[in-house]
């Protein structure tokens, strides 16, 4: 059953769901509590993802994909085209072990051309923290939000029944208690020995390519020495070879591109 806004003030206001805000806000039922929903604004402590050539999920050190960012309470911050973004609410939601919820975007910001999802839509009973987000600019402009703005909705559900064990008490919950925008978790589900062996195998390709661009590199130093050679002497034959090895060693060195 959907809580509508006379059931969802008067479970607030008997403590059975609590909202509390942060950074100096404080939850106003009146004004963020809708028909059937409650609107929640964006935490202004985002993580923005830097440009790889790979995201695995076997890297055990996740947060090194994105850069963290503390925007003003206030203020506003440019999301580039195609820009991803972790961020959360800055609301902390705690529900019963009897009402779950759903999380949606809003269209007023969806119309703007920006993305607003749950990273888990589904939010569980008894879960307590803030709602993790996704922040993703569609569009092919960038495009300027204000942080002060409610992004997305809470759709509120009473179940049945109470759940036999709440989402916060469960001791397996890889999010549990999030507080602040947190990258995936997922490289805990693989075994530590499919993950050392892939590290392995990704760790032999970087050294195998890594030796093969020192050994173009000591090719690309001795024929640009034989070309200066044969430029003194005149040897058109030398100069001609010793050029077109520094072409194709220059070629490879151009696609590979690689970043050790």
């Amino acid at each position: 059953m959907i809580l509508v806004d006379s059931e969802i003030k008067k479970y607030i206001s008997e403590g059975l769901i609590k909202i509390n805000s942060g950074y100096g806000y404080k939850f106003c039922s009146e004004k963020q509590v809708g028909p059937g929903s409650v609107d929640l604004h964006i935490n202004p402590v985002i993580k923005i993802m830097k440009s790889r050539k790979l995201i695995s999920m076997y890297d055990n050190n996740p947060e090194s994909n994105f850069e963290l960012k503390e925007l003003p309470s206030n203020g506003t911050i440019i999301i580039k085209s195609k820009q991803f973004i972790l961020a959360t609410t800055r609301e902390i939601i705690e529900l019963p072990a009897n009402i779950c919820a759903i999380v949606t975007g809003r269209s007023s910001i969806s119309r703007l051309g920006l993305m607003v999802k749950c990273t888990q839509d589904f939010i569980q009973p008894g879960s307590k923290a803030v709602i993790p987000l996704q922040l993703i600019n569609t569009t092919e402009n960038d495009i300027e939000i204000d942080v002060s703005v409610c992004f997305c909705q809470l759709v509120l559900f009473e179940t049945k029944v109470a759940a036999d064990i709440s989402y916060s008490e469960k001791k397996d919950s890889k999010h549990n208690h999030e507080n602040k925008p947190e990258s995936s978790q997922i490289f805990k589900e693989i075994s530590e020995k499919d993950r050392k062996n892939k590290n392995f195998d990704i760790g032999c390709i970087k050294r195998t390519i890594s030796q093969l661009m020192n050994f173009i590199y000591i090719v690309l130093g001795v024929t640009l020495g034989l070309m200066i050679t044969s430029i003194a002497s005149l040897d058109l034959m030398l100069l001609l070879i010793s050029s077109l090895v520094f072409m194709f060693c220059a070629i490879i060195c151009f696609i590979c591109g690689w970043e050790k």
